[in-house]
């Protein structure tokens, strides 16, 4: 059974399985264990959901914190693809809408989303900050339609516009991820498009799965933030079965207007 960690000596509250937290961790925190065959068991379940959504405003202390890769390094490790090899539904329907062109995969673990991609004639640029991830996503074997780095998605940027921005998963603070989706818009050639797909925050209190952390779930409000200044062509919740119950993922999906003229809101004049 894999386990879902709380966050310990100022790390992330990011996903292992293969040590079980501290004691002292386990009887402070809820615990939520994930079968293989996706069935649910919760522990101390309505201590979990007691935990108050202010805790987000933890987050947002303007100081960027230092990620630690050594928590998805051991998921990695331990669980070839913790979310299996296929993409993300949700995004794949997408991604078969688009004329491929050159697509960035920000956050891309094991590649999962960067190999759909380039098997759909994409050039992808996949960067994750987890080592691991990227040899697991290299050892897929030779694809020179698609550039692994590891990097720090927060400061990494593409040398040329790309058509497509696709992140899957990828949880922040919520003012860091917000910065990271808007900052991944200004890398849109004209036509591009922005997908973002993410636990939603209403998960944490209705759905099931994902981090318990409400700090680095964003909701709808939070995407409409990182899209300001784009057309928003999709913007809402996705819920999935998950085990017995229920997963809440949200969507974004995004685009430049485009190269026509604009009317400026502080002037009236147009540029």
């Amino acid at each position: 059974m894999s386990r879902v960690r709380s966050q310990e000596r100022g790390r992330p509250q990011w996903w292992s399985c293969c040590q079980p937290p501290p004691v002292r961790l386990q009887q402070r925190m809820s615990l939520i264990y994930c079968t293989p065959g996706g069935t649910v068991d919760r522990r101390n379940h309505n201590l979990h959901r007691q935990v108050s959504l202010s805790d987000r405003a933890v987050a947002r202390t303007g100081r960027r914190r230092s990620l630690d890769s050594s928590d998805w390094d051991d998921r990695y490790r331990c669980v070839e693809h913790p979310w299996g090899s296929a993409p993300a539904a949700a995004l794949s329907a997408r991604f078969a809408e688009l004329t491929p062109g050159r697509a960035v995969d920000l956050g891309c673990g094991d590649g999962r989303h960067a190999r759909w991609l380039a098997d759909a004639g994409w050039t992808v640029h996949a960067v994750d900050f987890s080592s691991v991830a990227i040899e697991l996503a290299r050892s897929g074997g030779e694809d020179r339609s698609i550039d692994y780095t590891v990097a720090d998605v927060r400061a990494w940027e593409p040398s040329e516009p790309v058509e497509l921005v696709a992140i899957g998963f990828l949880h922040l603070p919520v003012d860091e991820l917000v910065a990271v989706i808007a900052g991944a818009a200004s890398w849109l050639a004209p036509s591009g498009r922005l997908l973002y797909l993410g636990h939603a925050l209403e998960n944490f209190t209705h759905g099931i799965g994902g981090p318990p952390d409400p700090s680095i779930l964003p909701a709808i409000d939070d995407l409409a933030r990182a899209a300001s200044g784009l057309q928003v062509r999709e913007l809402g919740h996705l819920v999935r079965p998950f085990g017995e119950g229920r997963a809440i993922d949200v969507l974004l999906h995004a685009q430049p207007w485009g190269t026509a003229a604009h009317r400026d809101l502080k002037n009236g004049t147009f540029t």
